[in-house]
């Protein structure tokens, strides 16, 4: 063989195992899916466009899922629109809070029977 050839296959076959690559950076593809937030949920697949799986997001009140929704909604426009940071800030601390409000709703002990 060539050796600019065979040089050449090796870069290839380096490049396409990684070398010098960041492992984050290999075959990056964005996830569709996020496990469940809710500490020992089984659950590993949860859709992004979900806060928690099915199961848990049922546990929530509703008015807590609207708060969600609601706070995520208001989010994703302001960073749609492209609002100055210091709004978008805000925007994200209420998703966060009704987040945070949503998931501990989730992770109570269920009322016995």
């Amino acid at each position: 063989m060539n050796g600019k050839v065979e040089s050449r296959e090796r870069r290839v076959e380096s490049q396409a195992a990684g070398a010098g690559t960041a492992p984050s950076t290999l075959n990056h593809q964005p996830s569709l899916t996020h496990p469940c937030p809710v500490e020992n949920c089984r659950i590993q697949h949860v859709p992004n466009d979900r806060l928690l799986c099915a199961a848990h997001w049922a546990r929530v009140p509703k008015r807590a899922q609207n708060d969600v929704w609601k706070a995520w909604a208001t989010l994703q426009n302001a960073t749609k629109s492209k609002l100055p940071l210091r709004e978008r800030v805000i925007y994200n601390r209420a998703y966060v809070v009704a987040r945070g409000k949503a998931i501990a709703w989730a992770e109570r002990e269920p009322v016995p029977e």
